[in-house]
């Protein structure tokens, strides 16, 4: 495979960026798709999820209007799109990005149980 692209890693993995390769026509699953313009392409993770309003999410809503809706935009928690009910006493909800950076134990539990630590 041939060129670069690179895409934005977890927290908890966050020792650099994924690199990942470009198909070639020499890659089987590749060969009969025209390429030649991919590599010309800059992929780039967005600094910030795009902003969506309550008329974009309407088709993708279901359920009760009181159940947690959690809208990710781009592999990240759009917190302004997102509706987190009053939880009940002791209950937390929030990103694990957000849980893991706050200290919290038992995220820090999850990320070393799949970080292998």
């Amino acid at each position: 495979m041939s060129g670069i692209l690179t895409a934005p890693v977890t927290p908890s993995a966050a020792r650099g960026p994924v690199v990942i390769s470009v198909p070639t026509s020499k890659d089987e699953e590749w060969r009969f798709t025209p390429l030649a313009g991919l590599e010309a392409v800059a992929f780039e993770s967005p600094a910030s999820p795009g902003a969506l309003g309550p008329a974009d999410l309407g088709e993708y809503l279901f359920g009760h209007p009181e159940w947690a809706t959690v809208v990710v935009v781009d592999g990240r928690v759009d917190l302004a799109a997102s509706h987190f009910p009053e939880l009940p006493a002791g209950a937390r909800l929030m990103p694990l990005a957000q849980a893991i950076a706050s200290g919290d134990a038992v995220a820090t539990a999850h990320q070393r149980q799949h970080d292998g630590e």
